[in-house]
């Protein structure tokens, strides 16, 4: 539905995390989750930017 748009989805999957919502069933810590969403990437319609 939005290939054809300018609009750009990024996703990220931290894997079956220990939260409330699982009442911490999860087998990763939130830390460990929040190792998959990277911190501070930029992106142009070429990939990944460095800086």
């Amino acid at each position: 539905m939005l290939k054809d748009t300018l609009i750009k989805v990024n996703a990220a999957d931290p894997g079956f995390t220990a939260t409330d919502i699982n009442q911490y069933q999860g087998y990763r810590t939130v830390e460990q989750g929040a190792i998959a969403t990277g911190n501070g990437w930029l992106f142009d319609e070429n990939g990944v930017l460095p800086w």
